[in-house]
This record gives structure tokens, sequence and C-alpha cells, in this order.
């Protein structure tokens, strides 16, 4: 299923879903990532602001800065009441002298009876904001 899914097949799946009750037994889970954005914003054309000589962020502060990396973090919890999922990414200056600390992964332990994808979407616009695989340990 994973394979053939695109974005056609799943407005395909979507547009075909209707309204009903549903019983669901979803077990609790939770998942969290970390990426490094550096380069994914190097190649949408964010290059001056990774280079010491040529980046301009003075208007943070009086010194000369530029970014030294970008990372972006996204959480999701499923529990009996529902979802709660969030996500930020930071643009970190240089900073001569500080130490960056790479926060630790939680580790999840979670027993399901079969592998799932999971996703959450923008009601309005139907825009995929999450979205995950779950296959086993």
């Amino acid at each position: 299923m994973e394979t053939r899914l695109s974005s056609d097949t799943w407005r395909a799946v979507v547009g075909a879903l209707k309204a009903c009750d549903v019983s669901l037994m979803l077990p609790r889970f939770n998942f969290s990532s970390e990426l490094s954005m550096k380069s994914m914003w190097q190649f949408l054309g964010a290059r001056l602001v990774f280079e010491e000589d040529k980046a301009d962020l003075s208007g943070l502060d009086s010194s000369r800065r530029y970014v030294s990396m970008v990372i972006h973090q996204a959480m999701i919890e499923v529990n009996e009441l529902g979802a709660e999922a969030a996500a930020a990414t930071v643009a970190i200056p240089n900073t001569p002298g500080l130490a960056i600390a790479t926060p630790q992964r939680r580790q999840v332990t979670f027993i399901a009876n079969r592998p799932f994808l999971w996703i959450i979407t923008h009601r309005s616009s139907g825009l995929i904001l999450f979205m995950g695989r779950f296959a086993g340990q």
C-alpha cells in the first residue's frame, strides 16, 4: 500500500470516505523525529545565511552572525483522548564558545497487531500535516 501511495491515490481514498460510526481499538503510541534542514534550506535558495563572510544577521545583536544549523523536530502522541501533534524548526546562529546539546530522542515501546500508516490532515485544505508508518519493532 505504501509504495502505491501518491497524491492522486490519497485524494481518491479521501474522496471515497463516507461518514459512519466506528469502534476503533488503537493502542497508545508516541513518535518523534529530528531532521537537519540545512541542506533543504540551501536547496531552496537560502545559501548566504550559512556563509560566515556573506550572512548578515546583525539585526539579532551587534555581532556578525550566520546560521550554523537548522533543526526540525516533530512529535505525535495518540491515546484514548485523541491525538496531539507538534512541530518546530529552529535556525541556530553561530555562537562562539556555545556548545549545542542535541536533544535525546524518546524511546518508545508499542505493541500493535498489524502494521499501519497514520496521517493527520488539515480539515479545510486537506493538506497532510503529519504522516508516519508503524510496521512493528
